[in-house]
């Protein structure tokens, strides 16, 4: 070898060696920047979030928060956000509760495509995903009367973050796996409903003065998608069990669909009644297929309003049976009727129509003297059901449902019946 190549090649050597130093330098550096600044930020920024952005109505615990600032990612481990008991006491006091509060347990969430230098320097969240699962999260509903003014005099969400958070833009969020619980807090009408391997999945979500007056946003989102799977509840009285293979709702198209929808006894004929101990109508229904057409959530939560345009039932099957040979039930049925129990709910309910399409109907009763079963059965029964209501001033409007079905009885006689109910 050339004499000459030899200082070339050292310099070379030298250069490589002194990069790969250099490199080695600077990853420790940001690793102890990462360590010492960044997650303390994140964890500061995540401490206006949930504490100062909720008023103080919740707290949290978080055991560790990894940042990967060459892949702009983020995990979390083990969070836990719940309610200050103390602040949630005060503010029931003061009757200006939100209408759902709840409490999460998170094993890991991974936030990916965070802008970390806008979160830094110009207090911008701006996110591309959160991905999570195996999330339990617990809803409990304040009940109020839709009627019941509501104390709002908090702040917005938006203005109690700042000035330290500026505004938030999420494109996607996604929850797998996830255990959903819901509780009336209410004691008078205390139940809790608990769904097991849930799926959602929220679009667009931007917090700011801006976004804030967009009326079709609900969560600060465009768009929020959920899929309950495989349901499975009971009645409050231990009777009934609620089952579906899904529920689905979407906030941007504004319907609720629900599969294989069954609501049927736990207990056969003989147990039933004996728990019972009257000849009370015992039910069964299947509905293959329920589509509620813009279902106005918003109003549900906030003002306790089951508003809907269109409820849609798709072969929809109703038996109903009753046993005389039980003793008879001596109470008064005044304020029984199903009219009277629409409007004795203790929510407001406003269904402008329900379709039926191909329905059956039966109805079996079984004879006090002889033992034996007669039914009456209706087929291929299609129509609506208009103006199902019990709002006060729907009724002022238009106080009369009306019922109009065609169908056959006993599976030869064609029927058209219109029903007026007041």
């Amino acid at each position: 070898m050339h004499k000459s190549l030899l200082p070339v090649k050292r310099r070379t050597r030298k250069i490589i060696i002194g990069s790969i130093i250099f490199l080695l330098l600077l990853a420790v550096a940001v690793q102890v920047f990462i360590d010492r600044y960044l997650e303390p930020i994140i964890y500061k920024r995540l401490d206006k979030l949930i504490v100062a952005g909720s008023d103080s109505l919740y707290n949290f615990k978080l055991e560790k928060i990894t940042v990967n600032y060459w892949k702009s990612s983020v995990v979390l481990k083990n969070l836990h956000i719940q309610v200050d008991s103390a602040h949630y006491a005060q503010r029931e006091k003061l009757a200006n509760l939100p209408a759902l509060t709840f409490e999460i347990n998170l094993v890991n969430g991974s936030i990916g495509g965070i802008g970390l230098l806008p979160l830094l320097y110009r207090k911008k969240i701006n996110i591309e995903s959160i991905i999570s699962k195996n999330a339990d999260i617990t809803f409990s509903r304040h009940f109020r009367k839709s009627d019941k003014k509501i104390n709002s005099s908090n702040d917005p969400f938006w203005k109690l973050i700042q000035p330290d958070i500026q505004s938030i833009n999420i494109s996607k969020i996604i929850l797998d796996d996830v255990s959903i619980s819901y509780t009336n807090a209410d004691s008078a009408r205390a139940f809790k409903w608990k769904f097991e391997h849930c799926s959602t999945i929220i679009d667009n979500t931007k917090v700011d003065s801006a976004s804030s007056m967009e009326k079709d946003r609900i969560l600060f989102s465009k768009n929020v998608s959920i899929q309950f799977n495989d349901i499975k509840l009971q009645t409050g009285d231990g009777l009934y069990a609620i089952e579906a293979k899904k529920l689905w709702y979407s906030s941007a198209a504004k319907n609720v669909e629900f599969e294989n929808f069954r609501f049927h006894p736990l207990a056969g004929q003989k147990a039933f009644y004996s728990k019972v101990g009257y000849d009370k109508d015992r039910f069964n229904l299947e509905f293959p297929k329920i589509r509620l057409v813009n279902f106005q959530l918003p109003q549900w939560i906030n003002r306790n309003i089951l508003s809907v345009d269109t409820v849609d039932l798709t072969s929809p099957q109703i038996n109903v049976y009753k046993d005389r040979t039980a003793p008879t039930d001596t109470r008064s049925k005044l304020g029984n009727y199903p009219h009277q129990q629409l409007e004795k709910l203790p929510f407001t309910i406003n269904i402008k129509q329900m379709r039926v399409s191909d329905g059956q109907v039966s109805y079996t009763e079984k004879n006090r003297k002889s033992g034996q079963e007669g039914r009456l059965t209706f087929q291929k029964l299609n129509g609506t059901i208009k103006n199902v209501t019990n709002e006060v001033a729907s009724i002022e409007k238009n106080s009369k449902c009306i019922v109009d079905l065609h169908g056959v009885l006993m599976q030869h006689s064609p029927l058209h019946a219109v029903f007026t109910f007041h």
